[in-house]
């Protein structure tokens, strides 16, 4: 878990991942996703077992480093992140009309997502 003072704008280009907000749920990210954090929010974002992620990471300097995800919480967000897939590799969904921000503050998708939301 970490935070960016500035926030943090995080760009996939390549694989699939995971990524959460302290208090919300994991979420699937893959190709062509953009995710902003706010500032100050908590957050972690990574690959899985089975698939890579290669991300750009976008913030002014200034990172406050939190406890570990603890390996049961990363198993069960996995778990549910490819649940919500209908294979192994996520299928895409229009979402080229989110916001930069969303009305709370937390996480939010900025352009096309790979997982569809409940």
């Amino acid at each position: 878990w970490h935070s960016h003072p500035s926030g943090q704008l995080l760009h996939v280009t390549a694989g699939f991942g995971l990524v959460q907000s302290a208090g919300g749920a994991a979420e699937g990210i893959g190709t062509g996703d953009t995710v902003w954090a706010g500032p100050g929010e908590c957050h972690w974002h990574g690959a899985t077992a089975e698939h890579a992620l290669t991300h750009l990471a976008i913030q002014r300097p200034g990172t406050t480093w939190e406890e570990h995800v603890r390996d049961e919480d990363y198993a069960a967000a996995v778990a549910a992140a490819m649940g919500a897939c209908a294979s192994a590799a996520p299928a895409r969904v229009d979402r080229s009309d989110a916001g930069l921000r969303r009305p709370d503050g937390r996480l939010c998708w900025v352009g096309p997502r790979s997982t569809p939301r409940n």
